[in-house]
């Protein structure tokens, strides 16, 4: 499985059976799933100790065939050893895939302009927004769309994982799939806007004007109302009309709490999914399309 270790694979097979009878865990798989296939296949996986997710594309069809999602009890995180439990015994990460790509998530990044980005000096380009954790350790994304660098702070055992499993490739920070589906959708609709995708514990607001990324921000919260109060702070702060549309993606419901109370404050709210050339199977449906959609458009950032 991409090189990593499985010298104790059978000592904990046993445990991995009734330990994922305890841990939320949810599957959507197309019937032309193949798993001797998977040489035609894409992975595209969100590691993180809040939730364990992949995504499977055929590539013959550009079509998305499965989905995966691990999650730790309520209220408690992944260690690092039941991550690479997970792993291990999952039967389709054994296999080996045409292309792979990891995403990490952390509410701690920030936006360099490419033409002052400094590689050997990134620790101290990121240490003028944030300070980080002894166990942190500071990445780069190169993105196109601004022309900038994105540096992030990401748990050292999981970049040390994502090293692992695919040598040479740095783990995708979740902010580049998100900005590349705003620009795309700014630029198909013509028309300013504002995005939210709400995590589990942080979301991420961006507002785009003339095509133009303008912010990205991302804030912690506990309840609707701080997402809310985030929002409505970043469209005072850029001075932009309630009449500008909102769309959400990430952990929102039509029928929730969150949707019902952005709805009372913004005239438009709607959702978007991923973009990019690809389709999915009959069985995702919009909600999931919504929900993952920073790990579906992995695809777009080689």
């Amino acid at each position: 499985m991409f090189g990593l270790n499985s010298a104790n694979r059978r000592s904990v097979f046993l445990y991995l059976r009734y330990y994922y009878l305890d841990m939320p865990f949810f599957e959507l798989f197309d019937e032309t799933l193949d798993i001797n296939a998977t040489g035609n296949y894409s992975l595209l996986m969100r590691i993180g100790r809040e939730e364990l997710a992949f995504a499977i594309m055929d590539n013959l069809r550009a079509k998305y065939i499965l989905l995966r999602s691990f999650e730790p009890e309520s209220g408690h995180r992944f260690s690092y050893e039941e991550i690479k439990n997970i792993l291990l015994e999952d039967e389709f990460l054994e296999r080996r895939y045409k292309h792979v790509r990891i995403g990490v998530s952390s509410s701690k990044y920030s936006l360099v302009p490419a033409p002052i980005m400094d590689p050997g000096k990134k620790e101290q380009l990121f240490g003028l927004s944030h300070k980080t954790r002894e166990n942190e350790v500071i990445l780069a994304n190169r993105l196109d769309d601004p022309d900038a660098f994105l540096l992030f702070a990401v748990d050292g055992e999981i970049a040390n994982l994502a090293e692992t499993l695919v040598p040479g490739q740095p783990p995708v920070h979740f902010v580049k799939p998100f900005v590349y589906n705003v620009l795309f959708y700014s630029k198909k609709k013509s028309v300013d806007s504002v995005y939210l995708f709400v995590g589990k514990d942080f979301v991420t607001i961006s507002a785009v004007s003339n095509e133009t990324l303008k912010l990205c921000n991302s804030y912690g919260y506990r309840s609707p109302n701080d997402v809310l109060y985030f929002l409505l702070k970043v469209y005072k702060t850029l001075g932009i009309s309630n009449e500008i549309p909102l769309y959400c993606s990430g952990f929102v419901r039509k029928n929730g709490e969150l949707y019902s109370l952005l709805s009372e404050y913004i005239k438009t709210v709607m959702f978007i999914g991923p973009a990019g050339n690809f389709s999915f199977s009959y069985v995702f449906n919009e909600e999931i399309l919504h929900r993952y959609i920073n790990l579906f458009s992995l695809i777009n950032c080689g």
